[in-house]
């Protein structure tokens, strides 16, 4: 299989990755390239017969394999062996290194992740990736990262800069209107001839998300962690088709979004920015609006109680989440007032939000900086 050499628990991972590097197998590499990420290793620079020769191996299989469904291996690399990328980073061309980071991994991962979050292993993957990251000492290589995160986001904002469709999220605790609202708002605008659509978190027409439907409507049990990375899929898998949707110029009112996920979550006893973790990198919402009203008032509504989470004792813990998270720039509505009010406080502001979109308002991610 290996045309000759070595067994692939006999070498280091580099020493595998300038096997491919110099024979080019292709495609037929992939099955290979986890092999090499499995094996044990001792890494050092001295491996490479020239400074740019790491980077442009990882280039090179980044380029030539059917990375679509394999960018988290790709990353997880880079992650694992963080003193030796460090040492390509600061002692040698750190352009270089931004190259790879930025135009080879972080952009295909944000472009693959909705299909590869489909899986729950790979939504694990990423979140282990991600915490390994969270948590590196402060010498390491995620001042990098982070710099080439900040690259990438700027690199998005100058090639969305034309007329587009407002990414506009309702939240709040259950109960509290956020689904009637959102529906009255997409007729609105609709009205004034704008293009607008009406999204829900969790989709529940998909595959992931008919898991998500069965554990809230108790029909099935799932540690708490996992069905937070279940919601997050969830988001990743329609990120694609909503960045489309927003470039065609069609407005998307989403009842819910990622503060939802980490609100319930963080109300459950996991940590904030663990629950934050694989939200990172999705579209960050032009605009959020918080229905506010006291847990109490929302438990009287008609329906209160048929899914999991619809306990007063719970959300209020969530409520308490949502303070936490809440953001300045939110506009918050007082949900108990009667309908037609709320409606046209939201009328109001959504609208200068979707007219600042068509001017040009560029698209930026969630949580990257």
């Amino acid at each position: 299989m290996w045309g000759g050499f070595e067994n692939p628990n006999a070498v280091s991972r580099i020493g595998l990755i300038r096997t491919l590097y110099y024979t080019k197998i292709g495609r037929e590499s992939v099955a290979k390239l986890k092999q090499v990420i499995e094996c044990p290793y001792n890494v050092s620079i001295s491996s490479f017969d020239c400074k740019s020769m790491a980077i442009d191996s990882l280039l090179l299989l980044l380029k030539d394999l059917d990375t679509r469904y394999k960018v988290i291996d790709i990353a997880a690399l880079f992650l694992v062996d963080l003193w030796d990328v460090k040492k390509l980073c600061f002692e040698y061309d750190t352009d270089l290194c931004y190259q790879a980071l930025e135009t080879k991994v972080k952009d295909e991962m944000v472009d693959a992740v909705g299909t590869l979050f489909t899986n729950v292993g790979a939504v694990l993957a990423w979140n282990s990736s991600i915490f390994r990251l969270n948590h590196l000492p402060k010498c390491s290589f995620r001042p990098v990262w982070m710099a080439s995160n900040n690259k990438f986001n700027h690199s998005l904002r100058a090639c969305n800069n034309e007329s587009r469709g407002a990414l506009i999220v309702l939240e709040g605790l259950d109960r509290c209107g956020k689904t009637s609202q959102s529906s009255r708002l997409v007729s609105y605008l609709e009205g004034l001839g704008h293009s607008a659509e009406l999204w829900r978190f969790p989709d529940r027409t998909t595959s992931v998300g008919q898991m998500i439907s069965a554990y809230l409507l108790n029909q099935s049990e799932l540690d708490d962690r996992t069905i937070h990375l279940l919601f997050s899929a969830n988001r990743w898998e329609k990120r694609s088709m909503m960045e489309t949707k927003l470039k065609a110029g069609t407005t998307l009112i989403v009842d819910r979004y990622s503060y939802s996920g980490v609100a319930f979550s963080s109300a459950k006893g996991v940590d904030l920015e663990w629950c934050k973790a694989p939200e990172i990198g999705l579209l960050s919402p032009d605009l959020v609006l918080y229905l506010d009203m006291p847990p109490e008032k929302a438990a009287e509504r008609g329906g209160y109680g048929d899914e999991r989470y619809e306990r007063l004792e719970f959300q209020k813990k969530v409520a308490q989440c949502y303070q936490i998270l809440r953001d300045p720039a939110w506009k918050m509505v007082d949900a108990c007032q009667p309908i037609e009010d709320v409606q046209k406080q939201l009328q109001k502001i959504v609208l200068d939000n979707v007219l600042a979109c068509r001017k040009g308002k560029p698209l930026s991610l969630l949580w990257s900086c």
